[in-house]
């Protein structure tokens, strides 16, 4: 900090154009760096109390070096040698700590040394050019609107923004730097006593560098690792909870496809800020419609500095025609709502962090299941893609937040599904692939169910955090003619617990295609939960139970295969509740 006035403060130091401190230049007040101060034929200075000044003879602290201790003054620099001369008109750099540096009685060429808890930002490479330095917490949105500090004419003073060709930080500082404005973008974390001379040599991005590319930054000063710094999400991590993606080749790595129940999904990869010591990831799905307009959905997930998920946005279009405005979940207080599942994964050795990361994604896959499922009711389509796009926004909401929690191990107790015993329950013809698809997403069991011809697709499976529970999907398919058929999605989680995996939560949603001119050919259940206080003895029978309206709408005189969907229903649902728990 650069003031007019000589006054001599706890971390100050004067400059004076005359001996005996006539004809005062500046003074300069708190810890800094001053690379190229634009003052010279400097002839007394003054420091005052924890004050440790260098002065450097070059700018950008090189050539000769002069320090000064606390509560020191040279009257006269004409009389201090330096080399082969003396001091007088020679200072042209300097730096000022609040604390001795840890070379100070050393006899080398002293060396910029970051206090605790600082930073600096320099124009140029190796510290040179205009500088500014930071202490503590610290966060700038737009560096359009910082100019450095180092150059006194205000005038000539230039903004940082996109201007930092290097950076360091000092022990217990922590820095966040991002290539877009409000710490979004590409992000370069800086962990403690770390220098980056030259940003030309950081990789930014898949094949740029971080050299005049920073736009906004946020810093901690912390002596251990901060949330809000840690925050982040592996996107190799994500990608993979996808079985057998492949990387979209029209969209150069910025997402991945995968088929799933005779359907092909499109997964963007997630677009990070950090607005408020949190986390926000962005991820748009798109429902991959040949020769159409592809069904889009937008996910906004956002995440506290201790990696939970607080709270659920989306967007829905349906094609180019239907589009529904965002609605917003907020995620339950597990403590309050769930104690009951939180005491079972005690029982099962579940950390406390990992069960309550558990309970909140499946408290917003279950809110975003049945959210959608209202906002979509009267929508047709064919082959069931659309309405299977509820559960592959549920296991996206669960396979980001596995992605933000990567580092801590899932643990050995994760939970398994027999795909023997589904085919059994169901006494299905074993597994077979679909025609034109790879993968065991895309297999499927066939089966007659009360006179009719059914399929039910192989399950789609997200494991959670230490083997905690389990979210599981499929696609059930009531053939109605050769031309189109009924479908039934259902999803339901699981929870461990020392006596094994245990049914947490079922809901179905039927798309009903036999008669196009019903009023409301699709019938959304309502979700099934099993509390403490309200425990499910039978979610086969609970299931059918909440897709009982079917019996209550006309479909016409030929609706016996919709009424036999509840029935279904419940047969599959005792049959994954077998396959996953044994009984």
């Amino acid at each position: 900090m650069y003031t007019s006035e000589v006054t001599i403060m706890s971390t100050t130091v004067s400059f004076y154009g005359n001996h005996n401190f006539k004809d005062f230049i500046a003074s300069y007040t708190g810890p800094q760096a001053q690379p190229d101060p634009g003052i010279s034929y400097i002839d007394s200075l003054k420091v005052g109390p924890n004050t440790w000044l260098i002065a450097y003879q070059q700018h950008n602290y090189g050539g000769d070096a002069l320090k000064v201790g606390p509560n020191s003054s040279h009257s006269d620099l004409h009389k201090v040698s330096r080399g082969s001369g003396n001091w007088k008109n020679q200072i042209s750099s300097f730096v000022v700590y609040d604390h001795q540096p840890s070379f100070w009685n050393s006899s080398n060429q002293p060396k910029l040394d970051l206090q605790v808890g600082t930073l600096i930002f320099a124009e140029d490479g190796d510290f040179a050019g205009d500088a500014r330095v930071y202490s503590g917490n610290h966060q700038q949105g737009d560096l359009n609107e910082v100019n450095y500090t180092s150059v006194r004419d205000s005038e000539s003073a230039r903004d940082m923004k996109n201007n930092i060709t290097s950076l360091a930080t000092g022990q217990n500082q922590w820095l966040d730097v991002f290539d877009d404005l409000n710490f979004s973008g590409n992000r370069l974390k800086v962990p403690p006593n770390t220098a980056h001379k030259d940003l030309q040599d950081v990789r930014r991005g898949d094949n740029d560098d971080w050299k005049n590319q920073i736009q906004s930054f946020r810093c901690f000063d912390a002596t251990s690792e901060p949330g809000p710094w840690s925050l982040d999400l592996s996107q190799s991590y994500f990608d993979e909870q996808y079985p057998n993606y492949w990387e979209d080749d029209k969209l150069a790595g910025d997402a991945i496809d995968y088929q799933t129940q005779d359907a092909s999904y499109r997964i963007y990869q997630p677009v990070l800020s950090f607005p408020s010591n949190g986390m926000v990831a962005e991820i748009e799905i798109n429902h991959i419609v040949a020769a159409s307009t592809d069904d889009t959905s937008n996910l906004t997930l956002t995440f506290n500095a201790d990696k939970q998920l607080t709270q659920v946005q989306q967007d829905w279009q349906a094609g180019s025609a239907f589009e529904v405005p965002p609605w917003l979940i907020k995620v339950v207080d597990a403590a309050v709502e769930m104690e009951g599942v939180l005491a079972m994964l005690a029982t099962a050795g579940i950390s406390e962090e990992a069960a309550q990361d558990f309970v909140a994604i499946f408290d917003a896959a279950c809110n975003t299941f049945n959210k959608i499922c209202s906002v979509i009711a009267n929508i047709s389509e064919s082959d069931g893609g659309r309405f299977y796009m509820i559960p592959v926004s549920c296991h996206t909401i669960a396979r980001a937040c596995l992605a933000v929690t990567q580092g801590q191990p899932q643990g050995d107790s994760a939970l398994s599904v027999d795909y023997n015993r589904v085919t059994s329950m169901l006494q299905g013809s074993g597994w077979q692939q679909a025609p034109a698809t790879n993968g065991n997403l895309n297999k499927k069991t066939e089966y007659h169910y009360q006179g009719h011809a059914c399929r039910t697709w192989y399950y789609e499976v997200t494991q959670m955090r230490q083997g905690a529970g389990m979210l599981v999907s499929c696609k059930v398919d009531l053939e109605v003619s050769s031309e189109y058929d009924d479908h039934l999605v259902l999803m339901m989680g699981f929870v461990a617990s020392d006596a094994g995996p245990v049914p947490m939560f079922a809901q179905a949603t039927v798309q009903c295609l036999a008669n196009k001119d019903a009023a409301n050919p699709n019938v959304i259940g309502q979700p099934v939960y099993s509390t403490q206080a309200s425990p499910v003895s039978d979610f086969g029978q609970a299931i059918a139970d909440s897709l009982s309206q079917v019996y209550d709408q006309d479909f016409g005189s030929d609706n016996a295969n919709m009424r036999s969907l509840p029935a279904l229903a419940q047969f599959n649902v005792n049959a994954m509740i077998a396959a996953v728990t044994g009984n």
